[in-house]
Parts: structure tokens; C-alpha cells; sequence
């Protein structure tokens, strides 16, 4: 595998992902098509996984601006959660463990998910200039545990040489032992 995740999430993006989460506030996955020659957001398409005050937010933006929804589960806790955050075409829904779940719908205009081949970031983001400065958010690294990944049926575990563990405040922290975080 190259050092972007290279999976069709064109029409439909499923993912599922099991942490326990220590702080309220963290990125838990980023996926973005930044610009080739900056490096930086573009206003352009991303989905991100972002824990707001124990709450997990799935955004997204198709190209017609950012839309998001939320579970109202806590999931600081202590325990193990699993995160389910769907988007097919317009549509998207997040689910904590076996609760409901929560929908919303973007904006018309764009159906699809341009982020083929792009670096997908798990935990945090190497700096600012990777996210929407509208959500301020997506700049806080996770702390906790992630102990699972899978992506439209494809499980990417196997990514991570130990459990992924993020105990530190910085951005620089948030390490697998095979990635450095991008995968």
C-alpha cells in the first residue's frame, strides 16, 4: 500500500471505527483533497470524524459546501465505542454502538467524494493549513485509543503494528509504527 488510503468512497463511504476516547475533543479521522502543490485545504471535498464535547461529528463536503451531522451519545466514558458514519451521494447518518441513528443531507449541487488516492489522517493532522479553518475543531489531536478501521468492508488493522495510542497533547504524537499517522 502507498502512503495514501486508496479506496472508491466516490459514491458511498462506510466506515466503522472503535476507540475510547480519554479527552472530549479530538480528530479521529480526516480525509481530505488537499492541494497537490501546498499540501494545504483547498475548499474542496473531505470527510472527517471529529469528537465536540464527548459527541461524535461526522462532516463532509462534496464540493457545495460543509454539512455535518452528530450522534448525541457520550462517548468519554471509559469504555470502548463503536462509530459508524455513513455518506452515500447527499446523504450521510452517524451511529454510536447500537443506538439510532442520527442523518443529515449536504447541500445540493455535488453528489460525489473526490478524495481517490488522497492522505487520509487518523488521531490528528500534521498542521493547521489540512482543514476547514471554519471548523477549528478538526486541529484537535485525539487522545485515547483507536483500536480498529474499516472502510467501505476493508479493514485496515492490520495498518497498525500495536493498538493506536494517542497520550499526548501535540499533533506530533500521533504515531503508528508503520505510518507516522498518513496511511
Amino acid at each position: 500500500m502507498n502512503d495514501n488510503l486508496d479506496v472508491n468512497v466516490k459514491k458511498k463511504l462506510e466506515a466503522k471505527v472503535w476507540l475510547k476516547a480519554l479527552d472530549s475533543d479530538g480528530l479521529v479521522f480526516y480525509w481530505a483533497n488537499l492541494d497537490l502543490a501546498t499540501g494545504q485545504y483547498r475548499n474542496g471535498d473531505f470527510v472527517a470524524l471529529v469528537l465536540i464535547a464527548s459527541q461524535p461529528h461526522f462532516f463532509w463536503n462534496l464540493g457545495s459546501g460543509i454539512a455535518y451531522t452528530r450522534a448525541v451519545t457520550s462517548v468519554q466514558d471509559g469504555k470502548l465505542h463503536s462509530i459508524r458514519f455513513v455518506r452515500h451521494l447527499r446523504n450521510a447518518s452517524i451511529q454510536v454502538d447500537s443506538d439510532r441513528p442520527f442523518h443529515q443531507m449536504s447541500q445540493p449541487g455535488y453528489n460525489h467524494l473526490d478524495v481517490k488516492g488522497a492522505s487520509a489522517y487518523v488521531g490528528g493532522i500534521p498542521n493547521k493549513t489540512v482543514v476547514p479553518a471554519a471548523i477549528p475543531e478538526l486541529a484537535i489531536p485525539f487522545r485515547g485509543i483507536i483500536s480498529r478501521l474499516d472502510i467501505n468492508g476493508r479493514n485496515f488493522f492490520d495498518l497498525f503494528k500495536v493498538i493506536f495510542c494517542i497520550f499526548a497533547r501535540d499533533a506530533s504524537a500521533y504515531t503508528s509504527k508503520r505510518r507516522n499517522g498518513v496511511f
